[in-house]
């Protein structure tokens, strides 16, 4: 059934319709396909494959010059008439493949078959011997745009043959006569010995030896990849084949290639911020050192996990991110805020851009998470406003109290006057009140002025150590209070510039602070330390506002009940006080105002029912 699946094909040119009609009755319809053509001209037949052509009227060699012209690969059979003569041998000449006569017509389907096999068999033998020459065209074609050189050695005989790119690799004219010695003589150093020895091997026996190797040709250094193979055929004959591979463009790709990624890599992980590459899908692909350090994970055990879920705790920051997330894929790039709190540290704040990066079709490959730790600069934002907050007040409390000073010294000084014409004991034991409400009323006043005072009279050379030993030596005895004061060794005079009266208040606020918040502790503890310190130690970079290089840091650390968080930045505010009737809120605005006026820096640290440390910093008299 298969011979029916395609007809064969029968082009008939010319004849009657009894000739025609007689021809088809003779063939078997389901295998043959007829055209007819009844004109006497050619020049309209079309080009395309007619098959066998059937020539049913006498015809001219011209004619059928014409249509092995057009027609070269097609079979020609002439239908010939009984009464006209043929002239077979120019016919032949001419292309005619066999004649027929019209009282032989029943031979006509034999021939046919026989002629369309051999028309079949031509024209496959063809098909076959196009696609060899077109592969070996493929072959010689790969093998330049690839830069792969191919040869091949019979031994004993001798003969080696080269493809065309092996002359172009090795920079050889054609016209060389191919040569194994040619291969070797181009390789450079220790690697001709080896290629050499493993050559004797090859002719011993069946192995294939690959290797890259450096030649030097007339042209340039060239890195080659060889590969060679021995197979034994019997006889003692021995067939070797090999490749030579161009891969000096690769080498300079790769190179270029691993240069990239070192800068990449480089860069990536020597960048202050916190880089994240995510996929589409949001899972992480790759972290810096940065985001490492900050986020406190581990790349390895990160990779492949939800970005948001694995790294973010807060519902409210993790929804803030997603929705930027899927506006980044939208849009291409998407700026967000957000707040990152470390276990058992300081919350960081964190200015984030979310970016898509794209191939050259446009195709996003991954979305770039980039954070800065803004929180130093928060920080810093915060302790300006604080400074320039306590500024003000200051300023606003010192007029006040100036004018109010002003007030209270005649009061004060006609009180005083009037106590001496007093007679009466209950007279004078009045008026006594009243000249010690006014001095209390004055001391205050004074108090005022000391934390707005902005000049720095009368300021000497003082050892800090020195004053701090003498103070609590004055002090009298806190009961159950366990007071302990270090220094460093190397530390025997501490020299500031102040003066006595600073001296005393700072510490005597920042004692009586301390001695109130541990009254109720079971085992009450005051630690006392002094030490010097570098502004560039990386401690100190959360005080920006210390303007010199060295300074000695005074720290009065307690193990009280602390300080609310939401009141620290209040501390430092006149007249607020968590002591109620027992303070006057002016002890730390007070400290505040004298080390400001002395170039230095007071900062706290307190957690709630843990203990309070307060750090006071004193510029080094040098």
């Amino acid at each position: 059934m298969l011979r029916y699946l395609q007809k064969k094909k029968i082009y008939l040119l010319g004849g009657n319709e009894g000739l025609i009609s007689s021809i088809k009755s003779l063939l078997d319809l389901r295998v043959w396909s007829f055209w007819e053509e009844r004109e006497k001209t050619l020049d309209h037949i079309h080009s395309e494959d007619l098959g066998i052509i059937l020539l049913l009227d006498p015809i001219a060699i011209d004619t059928i010059n014409l249509l092995k012209q057009n027609h070269p690969n097609n079979p020609l059979i002439l239908i010939s008439q009984n009464d006209q003569p043929v002239d077979s041998i120019s016919l032949y000449h001419a292309g005619l493949t066999d004649i027929v006569m019209q009282s032989n017509l029943n031979r006509l389907p034999l021939i046919l078959d026989r002629t369309w096999e051999i028309y079949e068999t031509l024209k496959q033998q063809s098909k076959t011997w196009d696609m060899l020459v077109h592969s070996e065209e493929i072959i010689t074609r790969s093998q330049k745009l690839a830069k792969i050189g191919h040869f091949e050695l019979d031994i004993p005989d001798g003969r080696m043959f080269w493809s065309l790119e092996m002359f172009n690799i090795l920079d050889y004219s054609y016209a060389l006569t191919p040569e194994i010695s040619k291969i070797f003589d181009l390789v450079v150093g220790e690697e001709r010995n080896e290629l050499l020895e493993i050559w004797e091997k090859l002719n011993l026996r069946a192995m294939t030896y690959e290797k890259q190797i450096q030649v030097q040709t007339t042209k340039t250094n060239k890195y080659i990849h060889i590969v060679i193979e021995s197979e034994f055929l019997g006889d003692q004959r021995i067939k070797i084949f090999g490749t030579l591979h161009d891969i000096s463009q690769y080498n300079q790709l790769e190179e270029a290639r691993q240069l990239n990624e070192q800068l990449f890599t480089g860069l990536f992980n020597n960048s202050s911020q916190m880089i994240i590459l995510l996929d589409e899908m949001g899972k992480v692909q790759k972290m810096n050192l940065q985001s490492q350090k900050v986020f406190k994970i581990d790349e390895n055990k990160t990779i492949g996990l939800d970005f948001v879920q694995s790294i973010f705790h807060s519902s409210a920051e993790k929804d803030k991110l997603v929705s930027s997330i899927l506006e980044t894929w939208k849009k291409g790039k998407t700026k967000l805020f957000l707040t990152y709190p470390q276990v058992g540290e300081k919350t960081l704040f964190l200015d984030c851009d979310l970016s898509i990066v794209k191939d050259s079709r446009g195709k996003g490959l991954y979305l770039v998470f980039e954070a800065k730790d803004i929180t130093e600069k928060i920080d810093l934002e915060r302790l300006y406003g604080q400074a320039q907050k306590m500024e003000a007040l200051g300023t606003f409390a010192s007029s006040i109290a100036h004018d109010f000073n002003n007030l209270l010294t005649p009061l004060l000084n006609y009180s005083q006057i009037l106590n001496t014409t007093l007679k009466e004991d209950l007279q004078q034991q009045t008026m006594q009140k009243l000249i010690k409400s006014l001095d209390q009323a004055k001391s205050l006043v004074s108090q005022i002025l000391d934390f707005g005072r902005k000049d720095s009279k009368d300021l000497i050379a003082l050892d800090l150590n020195q004053s701090i030993v003498s103070f609590l030596a004055e002090q009298p005895s806190a009961s159950q209070v366990k007071i302990i004061y270090s220094h460093e060794a190397d530390i025997h005079e501490a020299w500031v510039l102040s003066n006595s009266t600073y001296t005393f208040q700072i510490l005597s606020n920042l004692y009586e602070n301390a001695i109130f918040a541990v009254k109720e502790r079971e085992e009450p503890l005051l630690k006392i330390s002094l030490r010097k310190i570098l502004t560039k130690n990386l401690e100190l970079i959360p005080y920006p506002l210390l303007p010199g290089e060295m300074y000695y840091e005074l720290c009065f650390e307690d193990n009280g009940i602390g300080i609310p968080k939401e009141n620290l930045n209040k501390i430092f505010e006149p007249f607020f006080s968590t002591k109620g009737k027992d303070g006057t809120g002016l002890g730390l605005p007070i400290v505040y105002g004298i080390l400001r006026n002395l170039n230095g820096y007071i900062h706290v640290e307190s957690e709630l029912n843990l203990g309070t440390a307060i750090y006071c910093y004193f510029p080094v008299l040098k």
